[in-house]
């Protein structure tokens, strides 16, 4: 029996659209053999093709149609992670390159939905999560300090006792 060759590269492109559904640019992630190294590349729409590079392209949600209409939206990761969940009927996004590069002005789309941030459940996810919920956590790396002050300082208001397991926290190292 003959052996297959797998590809060297795996190749996959997730569009980013506009409020009217126009596309705008792209996310290209490339991943070795088996999946082991990946590597994303951004490339714009212009009238005759993609062209390398987002430019001073408007960054915008991954599908942004579907998060405008929609009551709840799910926050993920990256956008293999909002194409799972839209196979089960649910609305999720992201933003370009993952939640590591969410800007302030994503928030305001968002502003009138019911959201559930499913980070990265790690310690960089969690520091993520923690920046997403208090803007001005000044935590810059998860080892800096076991628990968020401001998510303390949230527990302590809620229920009047500190958090009673720091790995819980969301700024909490691992």
């Amino acid at each position: 029996m003959p052996v297959t060759k797998l590809p060297k590269t795996k190749r996959r492109a997730f569009t980013y659209g506009d409020r009217a559904g126009r596309k705008r640019f792209r996310i290209v992630e490339t991943c070795g053999q088996n999946f082991k190294r990946r590597k994303q590349t951004a490339e714009r729409w212009e009238a005759d093709g993609w062209r390398k590079g987002l430019g001073q392209m408007q960054r915008v949600l991954y599908r942004l149609r579907r998060v405008m209409v929609a009551r709840s939206v799910f926050i993920v990761p990256d956008e293999a992670a909002a194409q799972a969940l839209l196979a089960l009927g649910v609305i999720a996004t992201t933003c370009p390159f993952g939640l590591p590069q969410w800007r302030s002005e994503f928030n305001t789309t968002l502003a009138s939905k019911k959201i559930a941030i499913l980070p990265r459940n790690d310690a960089v996810g969690r520091l993520k999560r923690c920046r997403l919920r208090h803007p001005s956590c000044n935590l810059r790396h998860p080892s800096e300090s076991s628990i968020c002050p401001e998510y303390q300082e949230e527990e302590m208001r809620s229920n009047g006792s500190p958090p009673a397991d720091p790995e819980s926290s969301c700024g909490s190292s691992v």
